[in-house]
């Protein structure tokens, strides 16, 4: 007897296009819900998550060290990092400026009575930053600050 031996990734990537019989070996292995497709915010969810789905180190995400005090370099790091979440969180999605029907999303943080909260608004006829950091939905808006709360308190530059 022989023992066939498969990498995860090679098994999701083989799936789609296996035959049948492939297939129920592959479900029989792994597990059905293995392949059921899993939604980016799940794939991507912190920095270490990020880097690995775009093949990169940590080193390359950031511009200056990660560690740094310097209110000015975290806000470059942000605006450096999150425009590559919210691309790979749109999906191919390039939002167009020019359909007020289509509503963008984002986080903002707002100051009522002293305390800042964070909520999650729609812009579809203005631009209050750059349009790198729009999302497609709602819940990518939500998600992308639940995954990364510390890059848009650098962004909003707010965090000691």
């Amino acid at each position: 007897m022989k023992t066939l031996k498969i990498d995860e990734s090679e098994a999701l990537r083989l799936y789609p296009t296996a035959s049948n019989e492939l297939k129920t070996i592959f479900e029989a292995t792994f597990g059905k819900e293995f392949f059921i497709p899993k939604k980016i915010t799940d794939k991507v969810f912190d920095i270490d998550s990020l880097c690995e789905y775009l093949s990169i180190s940590e080193r390359e995400i950031y511009i200056f060290n990660k560690n740094t005090k310097d209110k000015h370099q975290r806000f470059i790091n942000a605006c450096n990092i999150i425009p590559k979440i919210v691309k790979l969180y749109n999906e191919g999605t390039i939002l167009d400026w020019n359909n007020t029907g289509e509503y963008k999303w984002m986080p903002y943080k707002s100051f009522y009575g002293g305390s800042g909260v964070v909520a999650h608004y729609c812009w579809f006829s203005s631009m209050y930053c750059c349009g790198g950091f729009y999302l497609k939905s709602k819940e990518l808006s939500e998600a992308i600050y639940k995954n990364f709360p510390e890059l848009w308190e650098d962004y909003w530059n707010t965090k000691s």
